[in-house]
């Protein structure tokens, strides 16, 4: 998986791509905080999936934004802070 910079922080993320065809950018390193998990593919960004049930066995990444010290200025203002769930 292809590694680039947070623009911000300049913290190393990995480009993802959701479900839902949006971008997320995700710390490189497997976390026991962790909701997602990476799915590599072929000539695309790695499919990130939220989980809310951990299974053993599994690598699980953080969102970058929960671990940004600027996320706040990438966030849409109707936006929650669900980065309170990764205790940061």
């Amino acid at each position: 998986m292809k590694v680039t910079k947070c623009r911000s922080c300049h913290a190393p993320v990995i480009w993802a791509q959701t479900l839902r065809d949006k971008f997320l950018p995700v710390n490189p390193e497997p976390s026991d905080k962790g909701q997602v998990t990476l799915e590599e593919r072929e000539g695309k960004p790695p499919l990130a999936l939220y989980h809310g049930v951990k299974a053993r066995g599994i690598t699980y990444y953080v969102p970058h934004w929960a671990t940004c010290p600027q996320s706040k200025q990438w966030r849409k203002k109707n936006e929650s802070n669900t980065a309170e769930i990764y205790g940061t």
